[in-house]
């Protein structure tokens, strides 16, 4: 039997980069070790890539010569393609090593338990693991494991168990969050949790509840947490991206998420992010403190702006204003008339456009005042517009 962490020391400290000769080292077949490997960035020139063929690697950002890319891309499927018969088998080998060298040299079970524990395994092996087995064969192992180590008898046992799971790619689902919280409360905490689980397989709904106890534990850790999940998430599930957009805002927060979305969702992280923003501004002071902290993320900084221009608060709205167009970007017409619908009276709105006076052009200002003067609910109201500004009018 391999000894995993005897095998990591010696591949650290192996004089070679070749893909073939490390999973020698590691004493595993290397269409095994490498089976949906992440590739990225690596250096792989001179080396045979020949047996990544099939095995769904993500080789896409690797350093390959011309006539490696071309052989590879000639021969290899492309990725994400259903598991064939074979790769569950050897993915259910992997899953099988992994788990018994860690209950076999960091869990004293007894044979017997052990070979129980690890039959589910190898009946699974010319089948895709279902969901429904994945979550039970997880929390049996966490039962059995929990109670032999009274409770993980300390964080290091506890990451240990996790790490092993993880490299076994089973899946961790929302149902099981209430048992691995309550077998290991302090890997939910944010100086744990992103260390502790590969979100990769975390379904989304699992992540969320976790993050929410973290919220609700932790707080002050929230955007911690939050920032390295989100930059080591294949993919941002929208049910993640909104959880993201509905916290306390901040700029290194947005700025990682902003790296990630794609073209359609950044539109929708855009609008969302202006909104909870917005409806978190109390005054004109946090206008600019907020356009400031954006200023290295200017889509959302111009988002944010544009929504705040409407705010209910004519302080908000002013400081908005004034922002944008320091910013030398035009306003159009549409926006002035939105601003005024938007003020919450007749009061405010002149007061509004009295202070915007001095910050809009003599025709912005004219289709602003106009505007209100329009949306007057009385007589009375549409005539105070009028004296105020006689000469928008016709009037003297």
């Amino acid at each position: 039997m391999i000894n995993l962490f005897k095998t990591a020391e010696e591949i650290l400290a192996a004089d070679t980069d070749d893909l073939l000769k490390l999973a020698e080292i590691a004493g595993y077949d290397p269409r095994v070790m490498y089976l949906n490997a992440d590739l990225s960035h690596a250096d792989l020139r001179g080396q045979d890539v020949s047996f990544l063929v099939g095995l769904n690697a993500d080789y896409e950002t690797a350093i390959l010569s011309s006539e490696q890319r071309s052989y590879l891309k000639k021969h290899d499927a492309p990725r994400v393609q259903p598991e064939t018969r074979n790769q569950r088998i050897l993915i259910a080998d992997l899953r099988y090593d992994i788990i018994k060298d860690y209950l076999e040299s960091g869990i004293s079970l007894g044979s017997r338990q052990i070979e129980e524990l690890l039959k589910p395994l190898m009946e699974t092996r010319a089948h895709a693991p279902t969901p429904k087995f994945e979550a039970e064969y997880l929390l049996q192992l966490l039962t059995e494991v929990s109670v032999a180590h009274d409770g993980f008898r300390n964080l290091d046992e506890q990451k240990r168990f996790f790490a092993t799971i993880n490299r076994a790619r089973l899946t961790y689902r929302a149902a099981l969050l209430p048992a691995l919280a309550e077998a290991a409360p302090a890997c939910f905490y944010s100086n744990h949790f992103a260390e502790t689980f590969d979100v990769n397989n975390c379904t989304v709904d699992f992540i969320v509840e976790s993050l929410e106890r973290i919220k609700d534990q932790d707080p002050h850790g929230l955007h911690k947490v939050l920032r390295k999940v989100i930059s080591s998430k294949d993919d941002l599930p929208d049910r993640l991206v909104a959880f993201t957009l509905t916290q306390e805002p901040n700029l290194d927060l947005m700025k990682e998420l902003l790296s990630r979305l794609t073209d359609k969702s950044l539109i929708r992280a855009k609008i969302g992010f202006a909104n909870v923003l917005t409806a978190q501004t109390r005054s004109g002071n946090h206008v600019r403190e907020y356009a400031d902290a954006l200023e290295g993320a200017p889509s959302f900084r111009m988002a944010y702006l544009d929504s705040a221009m409407k705010s209910k608060r004519d302080e908000v709205a002013l400081a908005a204003l004034r922002t944008r167009s320091a910013q030398k970007h035009p306003i159009s017409s549409i926006e002035l008339s939105d601003i005024a619908y938007h003020l919450k009276d007749h009061g405010t709105r002149l007061k509004y456009a009295r202070q915007a006076e001095s910050i809009l052009t003599p025709h912005q200002h004219r289709i602003l005042v106009t505007e209100i003067e329009k949306i007057a609910q009385t007589r009375r109201d549409s005539e105070a517009v009028k004296r105020q500004w006689p000469g928008y009018f016709g009037l003297r």
